[in-house]
């Protein structure tokens, strides 16, 4: 465990204190962000904010930058709580490099990251106009993970 631990601490996966949670310790509540939305409107970004560093890499134009979903583990404290959050970056639903099949395909993995569950689904839009290609990720987001994930989806505008 400890070499897992290294690992993500080098990759920058971790936040300073997070891996002390990572090995069980008792009293920690665990939660699950999925960042999920179209290319290059922001949920990289936004997943950074939320870890407080850069873990996700950002593009910088339209093109995507993220090709395969991505974690980070952060430690937040809430009164005397611990909670370790895991935010989860997805790509992009409705990239254009590759086929809609795939895109799905790959936006399918966080499932494997979210063991205990997923508390929130995040869906980021760029602030301005919900365009035709946000009504079309959303249907797609709502056929793969189903209707009752719209329950714990939460609009973010950047």
């Amino acid at each position: 465990a400890m070499d897992l631990l290294a690992r993500l601490a080098a990759d920058g996966l971790l936040n300073d204190d997070a891996a002390s949670c990572l090995d069980g310790a008792a009293g920690v509540e665990r939660r699950s962000a999925v960042l999920v939305g179209v290319t290059g409107d922001g949920k990289s970004s936004t997943g950074n904010t939320l870890c407080g560093s850069a873990v996700f890499s950002v593009s910088d134009g339209f093109k995507s930058e993220t090709r395969e979903c991505a974690h980070a583990d952060v430690k937040r404290s809430a009164g005397d709580r611990i909670i370790l959050w895991r935010v989860i970056d997805t790509i992009g639903l409705h990239d254009t490099d590759i086929s809609q099949k795939e895109v799905l395909d790959r936006f399918s993995l966080f499932a494997d990251r979210t063991a205990d569950g997923i508390d929130a689904f995040l869906f980021v839009v760029r602030w301005g106009r919900f365009k035709p290609e946000h009504d079309a990720a959303l249907a797609s987001f709502a056929s793969n993970c189903g209707e009752a994930a719209l329950r714990h989806t939460v609009l973010v505008f950047t």
